[in-house]
Parts: C-alpha cells; sequence; structure tokens
C-alpha cells in the first residue's frame, strides 16, 4: 500500500522490519530492488538483487513463493536476472 501511495521512505522502514523478522521473505527483498531502481541507487538495487537471488536459491525453482499470489521462486529469479541483464547492457 505505501509502495502504491509513492510513500517510499515508509514503504523501506516497513520492508526492512519485515526482512529483521524474516531475513528470507524473497518479495521484501524485490520490493526493495524496485524502489532502489525507481530512486536512481542503481547499486543499492543491486545489492538488494544480490540478497533475493541468494534467498532464491535455497529454494526449489517451482516452489510457490508465500504472499506472491502464485510466483514460484524460478519465475523471480528469471525477473531479477533481467533487470540485472538490462543493467549491465544499458
Amino acid at each position: 500500500v505505501l509502495l502504491e501511495q509513492n510513500e517510499f521512505d515508509q514503504a523501506i522502514e516497513s520492508l526492512n522490519h519485515a526482512l529483521y523478522l524474516n531475513p528470507d521473505f524473497t518479495l521484501a527483498h524485490f520490493a526493495l530492488v524496485n524502489i532502489a531502481r525507481a530512486r536512481g541507487r542503481f547499486h543499492q538495487a543491486g545489492r538488494h538483487c544480490e540478497n533475493a537471488l541468494r534467498c532464491l536459491r535455497r529454494l526449489s525453482p517451482s516452489q510457490i513463493l508465500p504472499d506472491s499470489g502464485g510466483m514460484t521462486a524460478g519465475r523471480l529469479a528469471q525477473i531479477i536476472g533481467s533487470l540485472k541483464a538490462r543493467k549491465a547492457a544499458g
């Protein structure tokens, strides 16, 4: 909800709190990727990508991510990979 309202600072705080409680909450890492990219903080986004990928490597590619609406770990890894490839090309 905070992201939809462009309340980035509050969203970051909430996501960091969620990660404190559950460091393997991959979707929180991915949300931080998107916030950092939207703010032009690409180095930060890269760190968050690596954190998300580290979590995803522990899962089966076919495993559904909690709170994802049915997205698999493999699909999110592909999305993150394409973001990293675009950054490398740009």
